[in-house]
């Protein structure tokens, strides 16, 4: 579901970008998300407390959510959008594999690791031609920022059971408007954007759907090991191609579709005890 909701994430950007510019987005969508969390909490009398757990890692949960998605930001700036997902997706994959076992002593079993190759593979061709010209400054954010978004689901896999949920998810938003406000205030040229009614309820929405989307990482990050969870949120793929092509009416190529299937078929692979399946097939073959 969180994944899913990621591939909306899109449409509001394109709306909100007749409007605001890109950090502008940003500041505002998690001050409304901040907003709308903050409500949560006082209509469900909720009790927030910090105390329980460090404060250098509560500040790293803040501030790790925003650089993420200014890094993308830049990285979509500087270079192709194929070759970001791709640095995106790969140094997710790959970080979380490693911060999986090392910090959460995730056990790497046949499941995982076809789940893990399929997912690999998938992202390769769905990114299809890449040449040595993608190998840029953009293609290096991208990789950071995939890093640094597996370290903020580490943080949210370590939090949230030591925190209330709405909380952890106010905190957050609160520091996305906090460090894109220095952007804001340096990209304004002296001149207050005026944004139309229909931007405003795009940015309310945009907010209520990061406050949500945030809240279902916490909630599944704390029950699903971290490298399976990032190979089930990568399947945003799938549904950015369906609502491409229901919405914009783009085209998906034939690569594109075979490296979707695999990323499914890897996600699929995620809920399967391969190990289990192997021996079935051996004492039947026997």
């Amino acid at each position: 579901l969180a994944a899913f909701i990621y591939a909306t994430f899109g449409i509001y950007i394109r709306v909100l970008n007749q409007d605001l510019s890109v950090y502008q987005q940003i500041f505002l969508r998690g001050l409304v998300g901040f907003v709308i969390a903050s409500g949560m909490i006082f209509l469900f009398k909720k009790r927030i407390n910090f105390s329980a757990v460090s404060k250098k890692i509560l500040f790293g949960y803040a501030v790790l959510l925003p650089l993420t998605v200014i890094l993308f930001t830049l990285a979509v700036l500087t270079t192709k959008l194929a070759t970001v997902l791709f640095g995106f997706y790969v140094g997710m994959l790959i970080s979380s594999l490693a911060f999986g076992v090392w910090f959460f002593k995730e056990k790497v079993d046949l499941s995982k690791k076809i789940a893990f190759g399929l997912a690999v593979i998938g992202l390769v061709i769905y990114t299809y031609p890449l040449n040595m010209s993608s190998f840029n400054l953009g293609l290096g954010l991208s990789l950071i920022a995939g890093v640094m978004d597996t370290v903020s689901n580490s943080l949210r896999k370590q939090l949230s059971n030591k925190v209330d949920r709405f909380g952890l998810v106010s905190l957050q938003l609160l520091g996305m408007a906090i460090v894109s406000l220095p952007f804001v205030i340096f990209t304004l040229n002296g001149a207050m954007p005026s944004i139309s009614p229909v931007s405003w309820l795009v940015a309310i929405w945009f907010g209520l759907m990061l406050m949500v989307v945030n809240y279902l990482l916490l909630y599944g990050f704390a029950k699903f090991d971290l490298n399976l969870g990032t190979i089930v949120l990568s399947s945003e793929l799938f549904f950015v191609a369906i609502i491409g092509i229901l919405i914009y009416n783009e085209t998906v190529t034939i690569t594109e579709w075979v490296g979707v299937g695999l990323i499914i078929l890897a996600m699929v692979t995620t809920s399967v005890d391969v190990n289990k399946f192997v021996k079935k097939l051996k004492f039947s073959l026997n």
